[in-house]
């Protein structure tokens, strides 16, 4: 026999059983009551889950805050990073600007090194061109000077000097 037709067996005939036999009738109760909830026992039930249930929330409550607590100190890490950043962007603009001044005064300095430069080539010639004559020629060198044109700026030729020298026999 199946438990289903067990079950259906039950259903019809348990009725009747429990109106003929007290003495069953007695012991299913007490089967009943020793197995079965009763409401004292479920109400303890009951209460004992909302108790957990309240736990389990204010826990969650603790660890949100915590977690809160946690993001909004990372946010303070996080500004307190930004302003830096922010500083070191500014001491970097800073140093540009210095390194843009520094390049100019360099390139200034340069050119006049540059021009000085030639105002030694300049002298170094004329004393070179007074030696060649007075060991070539049997000349007394009084001066040499050397005429230059004037530069435009528009022409890409450069200017030629020529010289031309006082001669004392």
């Amino acid at each position: 026999m199946s438990i289903e037709e067990i079950k259906s067996q039950l259903q019809t005939e348990l009725p009747a059983l429990l109106q003929q036999d007290t003495g069953f009738r007695l012991w299913l109760e007490d089967l009943i009551r020793r197995t079965a909830v009763s409401s004292e026992r479920f109400d303890d039930r009951f209460d004992r889950v909302l108790r957990e249930l309240a736990a389990d929330r204010e826990a969650q409550e603790r660890k949100w805050e915590e977690q809160n607590r946690k993001w909004d100190e990372q946010n303070r890490h996080l500004a307190e990073q930004n302003r830096k950043w922010d500083e070191q962007n500014r001491i970097n603009h800073q140093l540009l600007d210095e390194i843009r001044q520094a390049r100019t005064r360099h390139e200034q300095s340069i050119g006049a090194l540059g021009a000085r430069w030639d105002l030694a080539s300049e002298v170094s010639f004329r004393s070179a061109l007074k030696g060649i004559l007075e060991k070539s020629f049997g000349v007394e060198v009084i001066n040499v000077s050397l005429m230059t044109r004037a530069r435009s700026s528009a022409s890409p030729i450069r200017s030629r000097s020529t010289s031309s020298c006082a001669m004392a026999t």
